[in-house]
């Protein structure tokens, strides 16, 4: 037994060896990490009742099922992109290192296994079955993560702004009680004056005017990957997906911190202002990559239909509706910042 342990305990970690193998065909990724998981089961359920021959078998068959699974996986990086290899190389760690746990464990073990170390071998396997397909997928999935952090930021605005709509007068009176009292000071220092709630109600709407567009664009790339019929597989393909996702990244993150400066405190005009154009420039650009460039180019939509074209109206409005909703932002922190009040 231990010495069936010790060769595919070798297995795992030197992959895909012709000794382990033996002619196996390398099959689909998924269909491989199903076999190897279905094999562990069967593992951990003989243990300790059944005959060592019995158990040894079913070592031998996960040591080549492991071989199997690391030249498939091998297989399928060198035709990924970063996204989709970073995907599969850390499903391939997981995969040994549980899988080591669970033979060690069982070759340790005179009385019924610890189910949380096999729980995860078994789990390893499961995310791999579960992966992505292809590289189009790993990038929706992706994007997926940038959907949800935008729609968290535009959640907090919704919210931030309901809970200032009934005082929008008291913007008025803030900045007349600083002029009478002579204080310019007290309006002056924007990096430390909290947001009133009238202020809120004044900030707040151009802000989610921004990040509504950035979140149906994002949204609307997201749905298009994941209803998507066309291959992504070429080079150029692979180059394109990788850049949206990249500019998506970028862009969410600079949401975030927009959002995240609106919120709490006034962090001054310049800022706001900084912000607004970030966002609006990084949203051009990936404006740009996005009609210049793969499907939603103007070559490809006069050979598409559906949902093809469908985003490549969406896509080319966005730009617009984004810039008018920058200026009215801009506009907006310009007035609630910089307005000078005089007294006669």
């Amino acid at each position: 037994m231990e010495a069936a342990v010790a060769v595919a305990l070798q297995c795992v970690a030197d992959g895909a060896q012709e000794e382990c193998v033996d002619g196996a065909d390398v099959a689909a990724v998924a269909d491989v990490a199903r076999v190897l998981a279905q094999s562990i089961r069967r593992m951990a359920l003989m243990v300790p009742v059944a005959p060592e021959r019995d158990l040894v078998s079913v070592v031998n068959r996960i040591a080549v099922e492991a071989a199997v699974l690391h030249a498939s996986l091998a297989r399928s990086m060198s035709r990924a992109g970063p996204t989709l290899r970073s995907v599969l190389s850390g499903h391939a760690r997981s995969v040994a290192e549980g899988l080591s746990g669970a033979l060690r464990h069982v070759a340790s073990c005179r009385t019924k296994p610890d189910l949380s170390v096999i729980g995860r071998a078994i789990s390893a396997c499961d995310a791999v079955a579960s992966a992505p397909a292809d590289n189009r997928a790993a990038v929706a999935a992706a994007l997926d993560v940038q959907v949800a952090s935008i729609a968290d930021a535009f959640d907090e605005l919704c919210m931030s702004l309901r809970s200032s709509e009934d005082d929008v007068g008291e913007l008025a009176d803030t900045f007349v009680k600083a002029a009478l009292s002579g204080g310019e000071e007290d309006i002056a220092d924007e990096d430390t004056v909290p947001w009133t709630s009238a202020e809120r109600a004044v900030a707040l709407p151009g802000g989610r005017a921004i990040v509504l567009v950035v979140l149906a664009t994002v949204r609307r790339i997201h749905r298009f990957l994941q209803e998507a019929h066309r291959e992504f597989g070429d080079a150029d393909s692979v180059t394109w997906l990788e850049s949206v996702l990249s500019a998506a990244v970028a862009l969410a993150a600079l949401v975030d911190e927009f959002v995240a400066d609106l919120l709490p405190r006034q962090p001054g005009a310049a800022v706001l202002t900084n912000e607004i154009e970030s966002i609006r420039q990084q949203f051009s650009d990936l404006h740009n990559l996005l009609i210049e460039s793969g499907p939603f180019a103007a070559a490809d939509v006069r050979e598409s239909k559906g949902l093809t074209v469908k985003g490549a109206v969406f896509i080319r409005n966005a730009l617009r509706k984004l810039t008018a909703a920058c200026r009215g932002a801009t506009q907006a922190a310009d007035r609630l910042l910089y307005t000078t009040l005089s007294t006669s």
